[in-house]
């Protein structure tokens, strides 16, 4: 096959799949973003093809040049397709790449008299994308087969578009686009490979994702309907029940069998108020409903107040608190997420922590983001269950050194809104030594 019936495929082929891609972008709402970053690419690389087959008795450095940007844009489009299926984080990395397109379809257009040196800016500028395609898609937190695949496919042709660039350097090739070198023909059918088989790569990682979001979507329902019909029933049963012994014991009952039954009280009351809060927290941010207000907050300020709150648990258990944040230390995030996320923590932290002990809040910041570390001096955690604690369907809850209840998903709501302000949620732990966590915030 030659390099003239190559471009005919992919400018057929790119066409097809930009019509494909332009209906499932109205068939599967979820995933919009990527599916339209990806037509956006199909389109653009349609257009570069489309160029050259019409100018191919014409092709001035001008018209090529013109080829190669539509060319330079389309796979950048195309690899954040990809990519934006996993992260909307992408953003960033999106104006990043863009700028860095634009610089080099300027230094085409200044170098466009030397091939060579054209050949070089695209081979550099392919490999760059491809490699950044392929950490993308291998090292991601949530990795199927299909993403391994692509991964891999991605990094090697970015290194055939590297050896293009050293070939034509080295032997001073001059790889004009309708040459029939051998190098320009393996380029070629790379071309056609990606072309014809990316796309459906692409929509068996959207349909992979899209399972493994219904199975993680069934999981929570399970996991809330356990919590609503087990953790919320049992404190009320035990209300129902104390009130039965006050009812049964009216005028009988003596001050220190009344305040007894007054903690009781007062404990599964607060405990299924907490609950009903992460509840309610946690379905508001599951149902996208819960809007995210960033302003200025002084951490240390905000720590301190939600320590008062705690008064009264850290002093049945005579733990002292240490707050060693710098009053000066200011993060960017939402207030009330943030007092959710410290509530959770101290709260984790008081629960696992021994009688007489301490906890420990500091934090270190640098490169514009502040990791605040809460550090007790507790029971601790077996590794094998560190993973489970931010997963709300692991099912794992713990009793406290007080045999204080857990509901089960105060840790999995920190990291949702950790990572909603745009930070990461970590934890370290040594059985009875204690157990640190760490989170971070832009500031």
């Amino acid at each position: 096959m030659d390099i003239g019936t190559i471009i005919n495929l992919l400018a057929i082929g790119n066409g097809v799949f930009s019509i494909i891609f332009l209906f499932f972008i109205y068939s599967h709402k979820n995933k919009r973003t990527a599916l339209m970053f990806f037509a956006v690419g199909k389109i653009l690389q349609t257009i570069s093809w489309v160029l050259f087959i019409y100018y191919q008795n014409n092709l001035t450095s001008q018209v090529m040049g013109i080829g190669n940007i539509f060319q330079y844009f389309g796979l950048t489009f195309e690899v954040f397709g990809f990519t934006y299926v996993f992260t909307q984080r992408s953003k960033e990395k999106i104006v990043i790449w863009m700028l860095i397109c634009s610089l080099f379809s300027v230094l085409y257009f200044f170098l466009a008299s030397n091939i060579i040196v054209r050949v070089i800016i695209s081979s550099c500028l392919f490999f760059g994308l491809y490699t950044f395609m392929f950490t993308r898609l291998v090292f991601s937190k949530s990795h199927t087969n299909t993403q391994h695949i692509v991964g891999w496919l991605a990094l090697i042709f970015g290194l055939i578009h590297l050896c293009r660039g050293v070939y034509s350097v080295w032997f001073q090739v001059e790889f004009e686009i309708y040459n029939n070198a051998v190098m320009q023909v393996i380029t070629g059918y790379m071309y056609i490979i990606v072309t014809f088989t990316f796309p459906v790569f692409l929509l068996l990682i959207v349909i992979e994702k899209d399972n493994q979001e219904l199975y993680e979507l069934n999981t929570t329902k399970n996991k809330l309907f356990r919590i609503i019909g087990h953790d919320l029933k049992s404190p009320m049963i035990q209300l129902a029940n104390i009130a039965q012994i006050i009812d049964m014991k009216k005028g009988s009952m003596g001050e220190l069998e009344l305040e007894k039954l007054g903690f009781a009280i007062r404990d599964s009351s607060l405990r299924t108020s907490k609950l009903l809060d992460d509840l309610l927290s946690w379905a508001r941010s599951q149902s996208n409903s819960l809007a995210i207000k960033e302003e200025k907050i002084c951490i240390k300020d905000n720590f301190d107040e939600n320590i008062d709150l705690f008064k009264g648990k850290l002093n049945e258990k005579n733990i002292e608190v240490i707050n060693r944040i710098s009053a000066t230390q200011f993060v960017k995030c939402d207030a009330n997420m943030l007092n959710t996320i410290i509530r959770n923590l101290l709260s984790n932290a008081i629960k696992f922590s021994f009688k007489n002990g301490k906890i420990d809040i500091y934090s270190n910041c640098e490169n514009d983001i502040c990791t605040i570390s809460i550090k007790d001096e507790g029971m601790g955690i077996e590794k094998s269950n560190l993973k489970k604690m931010f997963k709300i369907d692991s099912n794992f809850t713990t009793l406290g050194t007080n045999d204080e209840k857990g509901t089960g998903i105060g840790l999995a709501l920190c990291k949702e809104f950790v990572e909603k302000n745009k930070g990461e949620i970590s934890v370290e732990s040594t059985i009875n030594k204690g157990t640190i966590f760490h989170f971070s915030l832009p500031c």
